[in-house]
């Protein structure tokens, strides 16, 4: 099937030429207002039309005023006469100077304009003949048109890709069927009961659709909209927006109303035409439309098999997801007139992408981690150096005693991580890379004994270290706009790397003890926590982890992490 792309606003001439249809041969009811400023009370009314009207009898206003009402028809033009003999029972018949009086009247020949009209007394002329709306700008203030009165009707076909019938015995594509219309417009429009198939039918807009929402998308109230381009200010208010609102509002600066018409209990197969009438205070113009089912955009996947044949079938999306037009995008349907001048909601849910993250952050880590690098027993090794043991031998009086490491203190520079895999919509497959650094350091007691008395003493060791480790795992995003929370877990091995230890008693000169540390770790990780983007590529990640880990030499521990991180996004999803 042959794919489509439009964009909203850039084609928005040829969209509203396009999907506006012509009114004529369309029933058009209109409600005007007549003000009696013609200096004195009236009991007729003359009204002469574009074309041929007739009056909707109603228990109220013109029509229960007046007693007696002639039609003339001539040149496809109507003047109607409404009259009242005498002023009635405490002036009944007459409408009152500075009164007014309406009336509602309609035609079967699409829009229509009052050309001229005048109030008489008797039969005499009162007051001057007044200018009609066929001519807006020289139209009597004696005449109130209401808004809402004009009406255009649009015929919408499901026309939507059902698929091909492959080649296998027995195979047939399924087909698009649609429950709900969603028409975008630059004013607010009114869609009206009308056109049932049968006079037993109920009440129901265009005969089929049940129920009508109005969504004022306020695309002018979004900061910074006077900028050609779009700043992340006006993004980031713009994705707090819901859908279609938000999607709309990307190209378009001006506020949009979107009609939404839904009937969730009957569905549309494909072929099914539908005749919407809607009411407006001017000729409907339609900018876009598109089907979708319970509110959800359709997908429709096309496939080969093995021997070349096509298979078509259709998938649901999400609620609230965008409707754009996009290169996954296929041909939507056809106007009543054949062409093709719409799109309809058939992106692709789950594109395939890839994903290519730089970052740099902090990992916040608990004291039994910093054990591994430096053990309590550290301060032990003292003992296996004869030279420094001969040393510390004499200057402390020949005996002395070493107890463990306590009170740790840790410093660790900026991790470095990148990270690359596959972005299949919401969920992603992420394998990791990460190296990070820092030093470990902590107090031991030494005791010095002699033969006069015991000396206490204080002796600081520490060591660098260095981390490395990779992972694989499966993330999953929540929500939509540029704050997503997410959810991650999978499968991590590590090394951890230290050459040497520097030992200082008080204010004796500093030792250095050779420590070459290479433990290797494997275990499982759950991460949660949000991932913010602050723009097309830059984002900021806050997270919490809780590790598994065994080692070679102990027995499996739980270790609870912090991270925070700012990065470059550099994949395509």
């Amino acid at each position: 099937m042959k794919k489509i792309m439009l964009s909203v606003c850039l084609n928005a001439g040829l969209l509203l030429l396009a999907c506006t249809v012509s009114a004529q041969n369309v029933e058009v009811s209109k409600k005007y207002t007549f003000v009696n400023n013609a200096g004195e009370d009236a009991n007729d009314l003359h009204i002469e039309f574009n074309k041929e009207v007739e009056l909707v009898n109603s228990s109220e206003g013109i029509a229960k005023k007046f007693g007696k009402k002639k039609s003339e028809k001539a040149n496809n033009k109507t003047t109607l006469h409404f009259e009242n003999k005498g002023e009635g029972k405490d002036g009944s018949q007459l409408v009152k100077n500075d009164a007014d009086i309406s009336g509602e009247f309609i035609s079967e020949n699409g829009d229509f304009k009052i050309e001229r009209w005048w109030w008489t007394r008797d039969g005499r002329t009162i007051g001057n003949v007044q200018n009609g709306d066929a001519d807006k700008t020289r139209q009597s203030p004696m005449l109130i048109v209401p808004s809402e009165d004009v009406v255009t009707e649009f015929d919408f076909e499901n026309d939507i890709y059902k698929g091909r019938k492959g080649k296998k015995e027995g195979y047939e594509a399924e087909e698009a069927v649609v429950n709900d219309l969603h028409i975008v417009t630059k004013k607010p429009v009114q869609p009206i009961n009308s056109k049932k198939k049968d006079s037993n039918d109920p009440a129901k807009v265009g005969g089929v659709f049940g129920r009508t929402e109005t969504i004022k998308c306020a695309c002018d109230q979004l900061p910074d909209n006077e900028r050609n381009t779009e700043t992340n200010v006006r993004k980031t208010a713009r994705l707090r927006m819901p859908e279609p609102c938000r999607t709309i509002c990307e190209t378009c600066k001006e506020e949009r109303y979107v009609t939404h018409l839904s009937n969730p209990a009957a569905n549309l197969p494909r072929g099914t035409k539908v005749p919407i009438q809607l009411r407006g205070d001017e000729k409907t113009e339609i900018e876009e439309w598109w089907w979708t089912q319970d509110g959800k955009p359709l997908h429709f996947q096309e496939t080969t098999d093995s021997k070349g044949d096509k298979e078509g079938k259709v998938r649901t999306g999400t609620n609230g997801a965008p409707y754009k037009p996009s290169s996954d995008w296929d041909k939507g349907g056809k106007a009543s007139d054949g062409a093709e001048m719409y799109f309809v909601a058939l992106s692709d849910q789950n594109p395939l992408g890839n994903m290519l993250t730089l970052g740099s952050g902090y990992t916040f880590q608990p004291d039994n981690v910093l054990e591994t690098v430096l053990p309590r027993s550290a301060s032990q090794q003292i003992y296996q150096d004869e030279q420094l043991f001969e040393q510390l031998f004499e200057q402390l009086g020949r005996e002395f005693f070493i107890g463990e490491v306590t009170d740790y203190t840790f410093s660790s520079r900026p991790d470095v991580a990148i990270e690359g895999g596959l972005s299949f919509g919401k969920w992603q497959l992420r394998l990791r890379g990460m190296t990070s650094g820092g030093q470990v350091s902590g107090i031991f007691p030494i005791v010095a004994l002699s033969s006069s008395r015991e000396n206490m003493l204080e002796g600081k060791i520490s060591t660098r270290w260095q981390n490395y480790s990779g992972s694989i795992g499966v993330r999953k995003y929540f929500g939509d706009g540029n704050l997503l929370p997410f959810a991650e877990s999978g499968f991590i091995a590590s090394t951890i790397r230290s050459k040497e230890l520097k030992v200082q008693i008080e204010n004796q000169s500093e030792f250095t003890l050779p420590n070459a540390l290479n433990q290797n770790y494997i275990g499982g990780y759950l991460r949660t926590g949000v991932y913010r983007s602050l723009g097309k590529r830059v984002f900021v990640e806050i997270s919490a982890e809780l590790e598994a880990r065994m080692g070679e030499k102990q027995s499996a521990i739980l270790l609870p992490r912090g991270n925070i991180a700012i990065g470059l996004n550099l994949g395509t999803r």
